[in-house]
C-alpha cells in the first residue's frame, strides 16, 4: 500500500481539485454566453447557481477519474486508461463504440509514449 505522502497521490488529488474549479468556471462561461470569468466569480456560482445540474455526466466523468486513480497502480497505466475512456464517455449523450475504442487506444498509446517512454516517469505499464 502507498503512503499518504506519496508525491504521485498528491499530484492526482491536486489535479482533481483543479479540474473541479475548471468545471465550475466552464459552467459559468457557458451560462453567460461564452464570456470568460475570473476565479472570484466562483463565489457567484455558489450564490446564484448555474441552473439545472445534470448529474449523469457529472457523476460518470468524475467517477471515471476516481476509477482511474484506483486502477492505475494495480492494472497499470495502459489498462487504466483503457478503462477510463469508456467510463467517462458514458457521461455523454451519444456513445459510439468504434469511436470510443479508437480514442481509448490512441490516448493509451500517447500517454505511454509521453509519460513512460518520453519523460521516463515510473508508471507501471501493465499489471504484474
Amino acid at each position: 500500500m502507498r503512503r499518504t505522502d506519496d508525491p504521485l497521490l498528491f499530484q492526482l488529488v491536486h489535479q482533481a481539485r483543479r479540474a473541479g474549479v475548471a468545471d465550475a468556471q466552464a459552467a459559468l462561461q457557458q451560462r453567460d454566453g461564452g464570456a470568460p470569468h475570473p476565479p472570484d466569480d466562483l463565489d457567484r456560482l455558489v450564490e446564484q447557481g448555474i441552473g439545472a445540474i445534470v448529474f449523469r455526466p457529472l457523476l460518470l466523468v468524475h467517477g471515471a477519474v476516481v476509477a482511474f486513480a484506483l486502477l492505475v497502480e494495480p492494472l497499470g497505466l495502459a489498462l487504466a486508461i483503457l478503462a477510463l475512456v469508456p467510463l467517462s464517455r458514458l457521461g455523454g449523450w451519444e456513445v459510439r463504440a468504434a469511436e470510443v475504442a479508437l480514442l481509448a487506444v490512441v490516448l493509451a498509446a500517447l500517454a505511454l509514449g509521453i509519460f513512460v517512454y518520453g519523460l521516463g516517469l515510473p508508471f507501471r505499464v501493465w499489471p504484474g
